[in-house]
């Protein structure tokens, strides 16, 4: 570590003006690899594919069609009003043939070449020619008595109309027209083409009644409007966030050009982490795969983590400035000081983001990646540009002494309080933090496991509209459904009976829609009678996936016990055992990711000051933060989801650079044989280390301007973190270190080496004075 240093300061100090052209030219390079970037915001396409689940719902886009390649046209009348009427057929007519007009070729056709819309009109007035009737001859009462008869008696057409459907009267307020499109066209052409038809009935109604409120829905389009909420919130929160930590920087520092140089170098780190993202992505090396919704919170997270290399790094600079150090000797003595602890800090920050390599779900891997590779950039950037801007700026004025800035006035003031703590009763501290991590820890085994996809749309949207209006309408997603793929003998006596009793007991099942009391269940059997696929209808959305599998696996339980398998899936399901195999990987990677940086921490401290207890005291304010976390979490009542799973590393990631930055500047202070070294320590590292907590903590309460709901909780959480590690810093650590002190210095007074711990300010009769 020394000897990377002493190349950082050989570069910063004798060459400053060619370090920052360097600089900036890597980031050209960088920059222009970073417009390479792409986004994908299905958060199927992050799922594994090769669980029993995924393979099964791969089987039902085969033999059923993928429901994703659907275009939904909602027509409502509006309250008291009746679409099943000539009047709301004939708006119905208008709107199919808008429909062909606009898409043409992009629909799917039957055998004779014909477009395969599917409405209820069309599946009525086609029965009613079969009998030799004219639906035109037929009044309101009539015609809304016989689509209500054959809505009773398909449940296919079922799901075409409306919750609100009166079999008795022949009413119903909505109906809804599908439009399958071409499977062979691309994500992006069905894209296209549903934003083409969303965009025809905006402009032109086709003849469709001005009272008709037409509504078009597709996967594709929900994407799309994810993707244009994670666009439009990126440069915006990043903006937000840059000028929250420039404020703060501004309070603590009164420099206009440590500003700037802050504010420059976490620019460059966006810019490098982007454009290195690019470069591991599917554009380049295809290391990792595209950028998700949670992309949002990555510069947001690297304002945090890289502005507090820059606090530590400028105010060690301006205190060793303050002592008659020239600049280039104070930069030098600021990396090999706050330099060693921050590269420590690095590598424990890195590896704690980079455990989620393994995890199961690829949105959280790559998300573990590219934070891991940004958190180097920042140290990188921060660790050449600050001291080399301020040479090349101090340079020409090297008698002029640097002033303290006013957070560090003001921690010689506030750190008395819990060095005197520290002293006089070390235990207090630790004894509180392990009962509250322990009722943390309990509460956390009660976290519910959630997570739905509408989360992840913006609040007020018109596609959050659409999904309202959905709910509102049809109980939910028009096109949502849950398959039971069976395989056996399906023409054995015996399975044809239990599969009968399993659709009757299915129909019971809460979240399977029915209409005018006919469940909406359909059976499509393989020609050979070895498979087959039962589709339900259902209501249930995302949060409510696992309920519906776990009772359909009870209702189909005897055609298991005729001697067939089955497989419950679903789109829902899909992310449900996504959440499931998160949440378990979860507990095993706060595991690993505690083991692997107390290992990295102790094998440091072990072999360079043959001490490994430190590493377990560096660790203190993460576990603490991490553990605290959980344990708000269940008292806020916020669930465990795909993104609330971040909270561990990034908790770990915030705690362990202040547990750090303490035990470094605590040995370095008994080097000096000070009188009061926990006392010292804290005074030298209170400011900055209250400027790093408040430059983070304004980063993440950004955050909270998301409309995205669980980013907003992520932005709650992580100044909760933030808060947490900083009080276990200044309030449990030093506690740590007095008792580790007294104990060393009890066991070999008289030792005097390299490994010394001289504290005689931490014995009873110093902590007694209240030194």
């Amino acid at each position: 570590m020394s000897t990377f240093l002493r190349g950082f300061e050989a570069a910063t100090t004798l060459r400053p003006r060619a370090v920052i052209a360097v600089l900036l030219l890597v980031t050209i390079g960088l920059a222009g690899l970073a417009s390479h970037n792409e986004l994908e915001v299905d958060l199927t396409a992050f799922s594994g594919g090769d669980s029993a689940v995924e393979v099964a719902m791969d089987r039902v886009r085969e033999d059923v069609g993928d429901p994703t390649a659907i275009v939904q046209v909602i027509l409502d009348v509006g309250v008291g009003n009746d679409v099943l009427s000539p009047d709301g057929f004939a708006a119905v007519a208008a709107a199919e043939q808008l429909v062909i007009d606009t898409l043409g070729e992009a629909i799917r056709t039957d055998g004779d070449g014909r477009p395969e819309v599917l409405s209820l009109r069309r599946a009525v007035e086609g029965a009613m020619a079969q009998q030799g009737l004219d639906p035109t001859t037929f009044d309101a009462a009539q015609l809304g008595v016989a689509a209500a008869g054959a809505v009773a008696t398909n449940p296919q057409l079922a799901g075409l109309v409306s919750d609100d459907l009166d079999v008795t009267a022949g009413s119903a307020r909505a109906t809804v027209v599908l439009v399958p499109l071409d499977e062979a066209l691309s994500e992006a052409d069905r894209t296209e083409a549903a934003q083409r038809l969303q965009d025809a009935f905006a402009q032109d109604a086709g003849g469709v009644p001005s009272d008709v409120e037409v509504t078009v829905y597709s996967t594709g389009l929900f994407i799309a409007a994810q993707q244009d909420a994670t666009q439009s919130e990126l440069p915006l929160l990043l903006g937000l966030a840059l000028l929250v930590v420039l404020a703060i920087l501004w309070l603590g520092y009164r420099s206009v050009f440590d500003v700037l140089i802050a504010f420059a170098g976490l620019l460059l780190t966006v810019v490098w982490t982007f454009g290195l993202a690019a470069l591991l992505g599917p554009a380049f090396l295809g290391w990792i795969g595209p950028l998700s919704q949670i992309v949002v919170i990555v510069p947001v997270l690297l304002v945090g983590l890289g502005v507090d290399f820059a606090v530590h790094l400028t105010a060690r600079y301006r205190e060793q400035r303050a002592t008659g150090q020239p600049p280039a000797a104070a930069a030098g003595r600021a990396l090999h000081t706050v330099g060693a602890a921050l590269v420590l800090a690095t590598a424990a920050t890195a590896i704690g983001f980079g455990t989620t390599v393994s995890a199961p779900v690829q949105i959280l891997a790559d998300f573990g990646v590219i934070v891991a590779v940004g958190v180097v950039c920042a140290f990188t950037i921060m660790a050449l540009l600050v001291p080399a801007a301020r040479v090349v700026k101090d340079r020409d004025d090297e008698q002029t002494h640097e002033a303290a800035s006013p957070h560090e006035q003001r921690s010689a003031r506030w750190t008395q309080v819990p060095a005197q703590l520290a002293n006089r009763t070390p235990w207090a501290g630790l004894v509180g933090a392990g009962v509250l991590v322990a009722l943390s820890l309990l509460a956390a085994t009660a976290l519910e496991i959630e997570f739905d996809r509408d989360d992840f749309v913006t609040e007020g949207s018109d596609i959050a509209d659409v999904l309202a209006n959905q709910a509102e309408l049809f109980g939910g997603g028009v096109t949502e459904a849950t398959f039971v793929v069976i395989d056996g003998e399906l023409t054995s006596p015996e399975l044809a009976t239990a599969l009968d009793q399993a659709q009757a007991a299915a129909a019971d099942i809460d979240g399977v829609r029915s209409i005018g009391g006919n469940p909406q269940i359909t059976t499509q059997r393989a020609p050979d009678g070895t498979s087959a696929v039962v589709q339900l209808r259902t209501t249930a959305g995302d949060a409510g996936a696992d309920r519906v599998r776990d009772e359909l696996q009870t209702a189909f339980a005897p055609v298991v016990t005729a001697g067939a398998d089955i497989t419950v899936t679903s789109e829902p399901l899909v992310i449900a055992e996504m959440s499931s195999d998160l949440a378990t990987f979860q507990t095993q990677a706060i595991a690993v990711t505690l083991a692997v940086v107390l290992l990295l921490l102790t094998g440091h401290y072990g072999l360079v000051r043959r001490r490994p207890l430190l590493g377990v005291f560096a660790m203190l304010p993460a576990m603490i933060s991490a553990s605290l976390v959980l344990g708000t979490m269940w008292l806020l009542g916020i669930s465990f989801n795909m993104i609330t799973a971040l909270m561990t590393a990034i908790a770990i990631g915030i705690g362990v650079p202040y547990g750090i930055h303490i035990v470094n500047r605590f040995l370095e202070v008994l080097d000096d044989g000070d009188d009061d070294a926990i006392a010292r320590t804290l005074r030298g590292m209170g400011g900055a280390m209250v400027g790093s907590a408040l430059t983070t903590l304004g980063a993440f309460v950004v955050l909270a301007f998301s409309e995205l709901p669980p980013i907003r909780s992520l932005g709650l959480l992580g100044g909760v973190s933030i808060s947490y590690a900083l009080l276990a810093a200044v309030l449990v650590q030093p506690g740590a270190l007095v008792l580790w002190a007294r104990w060393h210095h009890q066991r070999a007074p008289d030792h005097d080496d390299r490994g010394d711990e001289r504290d005689l300010a931490l014995a009873p009769e110093a902590a007694a004075t209240g030194r």
